[in-house]
């Protein structure tokens, strides 16, 4: 029997499964930090036009608390460790272990902060091809925002056109030519 009342050999067991435990919340320090940075996209978030994924802010905010944690208490649990049982490769083992053992609920973690997420499961084509080009001149609108050809812009208090004339009233400022030549001539 050893001193504290239990056999010697409970207590390296205890020690051991702190290595383990510690090697697992260090295990999930590292896994949170890959999982929540890697979930921004083009590597920056958070303005208001692009905000950041849901479940990234918990989800760092743990890795960094895993970290700041989990290290420490690693390096504490490995060091009670090798005072009762003496070697290097055993300590980094159990620690292994841990990171191993919580490896698909760290994973699952993040998904579950993130919540259900659509995918995209098809994309439409292009409106038209690029080698349509327009054919006609559109005026400039109204104070009213329209910006109708200058045929259809007829409102009810404009007056009725004179007989005899195609082509709407001249503007009263001088417009600039556009490209695609003159306009068709009017008859009046």
């Amino acid at each position: 029997m050893a001193e504290g009342g239990g056999p010697a050999g409970t207590r390296t067991l205890v020690k051991a499964a702190l290595v383990v435990g510690a090697g697992a919340l260090t295990g999930l320090a590292v896994e949170f930090h890959a999982l929540g940075w890697s979930s921004i996209p083009g590597n920056s978030c958070g303005s208001r036009y692009r905000p950041c994924p849901e479940g990234t802010t918990p989800t760092l905010v743990l890795a960094f608390l895993l970290t700041f944690v989990g290290l420490p208490v690693l390096v504490a649990t490995v060091a009670a460790f090798t005072r009762v049982r003496p070697g290097k490769a055993v300590p980094g083992a159990l620690a292994a272990a841990g990171a191993l053992i919580v490896l698909w609920p760290g994973w699952q973690a993040p998904l579950w902060m993130r919540g259900p997420v659509l995918d995209r499961a098809w994309q439409a084509g292009p409106d038209r091809p690029a080698s349509v080009r327009g054919v006609g001149v559109w005026a400039v609108g109204d104070s009213d925002g329209d910006s109708y050809p200058p045929a259809l812009a007829v409102s009810p208090q404009s007056p009725p056109a004179p007989a005899g004339r195609s082509c709407p009233p001249r503007p009263r400022r001088r417009a600039r030519r556009r490209r695609g030549g003159p306009s068709a001539p009017c008859t009046a």
